[in-house]
């Protein structure tokens, strides 16, 4: 992610601003931070369009109207595209048939942090059903230096996937709901309710082993920022 996010700063994503000052010279190689939904989202398309994608994630309409009344689709080429906290978007369309960049679902996150596919059940943390052997896995509270750490410094899950467990909460598309017990163990369903707030999985930096267990559950108002959040990306092939 950083040489995109190094690629892209003449777009107004700064790659600065996506780390704590103070944590190191190497900052770029520490897991992204200060990251909210919307800059999740509009980097997924960007990402796509630099990876030859036509056909992106998402759908971006502005509060702007056309001559012919319709409200305007966005595009990374448009400054609307960059603007702070999504403030001319009026809506976002997911595309579930693109092939392209984007957040995972709540649902799918789980999936592949547990390793339910290859273990037949959910491990309780990404790696390990084991406290004491967390700290092979995650970055949290007790191991962190109170910072983000280096991306896949820690041992991978049975999937192969680092830091799914700690270094930072990870946004996903969903937005949040009380009960997701219906959708466990199912890969991909999108949770659609309507309410202000967007789901985070995974734990942090800054939080303790609770919050690494693959179970656990955060939320986040869209455009909060945070040095305990950050996104990971996804494609459907």
């Amino acid at each position: 992610m950083a040489l995109y996010c190094y690629d892209n700063a003449g777009f107004g994503l700064d790659p600065k601003l996506f780390h704590y000052q103070g944590w190191g010279a190497a900052e770029a190689q520490r897991a992204a931070v200060q990251v909210n939904w919307y800059d999740a989202v509009r980097y997924a398309n960007w990402l796509s369009e630099q990876a030859g994608f036509t056909k992106h994630a998402y759908r971006i309409y502005s509060n702007i109207y056309d001559e012919n009344g319709n409200r305007k689709l966005l595009t990374p080429a448009d400054p609307a595209y960059w603007q702070k906290n999504g403030s001319t978007w009026d809506s976002i369309y997911y595309d579930q048939g693109s092939k392209a960049y984007r957040l995972p679902s709540e649902a799918e996150w789980e999936y592949a942090a547990s390793g339910y596919e290859k273990l037949g059940k959910k491990q309780v943390y990404a790696g390990t059903d084991d406290q004491t052997a967390l700290k092979d896995y995650a970055w949290h509270s007790k191991n962190s230096s109170s910072r983000a750490q280096y991306i896949g410094s820690k041992q991978a899950n049975v999937n192969g996937i680092y830091d799914m467990s700690g270094n930072v909460w990870e946004w996903c598309y969903d937005w949040y709901g009380a009960d997701f017990s219906e959708f466990e163990g199912k890969k991909n369903p999108i949770y659609i309710v309507k309410s202000e707030v967007r789901r985070l999985r995974g734990g942090s930096w800054g939080y303790d082993a609770g919050g690494c267990e693959v179970h656990s559950r955060n939320y986040g108002i869209p455009d909060n920022e945070s040095n305990y959040y950050g996104f990971r990306l996804v494609r459907t092939y």
